[in-house]
């Protein structure tokens, strides 16, 4: 049995919640500043309401219709690719036009995605895993190397 550390699966793994929690929380920082500059204390409360309202919905919408689609007609790299992809273009459309706008999409996007496609193909990508790897691993992926993606903002 090798070590956790020496599977590229794992290590995939790591990077990607890395990068994933990394993210979100520029996404998380850009919507609190951008919003605290634009909005009074009520109409922030108010959009926030909206935010995660927005992203129950299309994280349900995703659930329901979105993540089967995606792996059928993409297959299992497409799904692994969809929330990186729309990261990206989010972030692009959020240095193009820094606005409240665009954040709020962008972190409609994120709550979206990973209350959904991106928790699927986790769980699905683990299987994967011998599960003594798994066992010894999962804190390290799904804690620490969090905590550092947002630590590194």
């Amino acid at each position: 049995n090798e070590p956790w550390w020496k599977n590229y699966l794992i290590l995939a793994m790591g990077l990607w919640s890395f990068t994933v929690i990394f993210t979100k929380t520029m996404y998380e920082y850009e919507y609190n500043v951008l919003i605290a500059g634009t909005m009074s204390a009520d109409e922030m409360v108010a959009l926030t309401g909206y935010l995660y309202a927005c992203a129950g919905v299309v994280s349900t919408l995703i659930n329901l219709v979105g993540t089967q689609l995606c792996l059928e007609k993409l297959g299992m790299r497409g799904a692994i690719l969809a929330t990186p992809a729309t990261f990206l273009s989010v972030s692009i459309a959020i240095l193009v036009n820094p606005s409240v706008t665009t954040t709020f999409l962008g972190r409609v996007a994120d709550l979206s995605l990973r209350w959904s496609l991106n928790n699927t193909v986790r769980t699905v990508l683990w299987i994967a895993v011998p599960p003594q790897q798994a066992a010894a691993a999962k804190p390290w992926v799904e804690g620490t190397i969090k905590k550092m993606g947002q630590a590194f903002n």
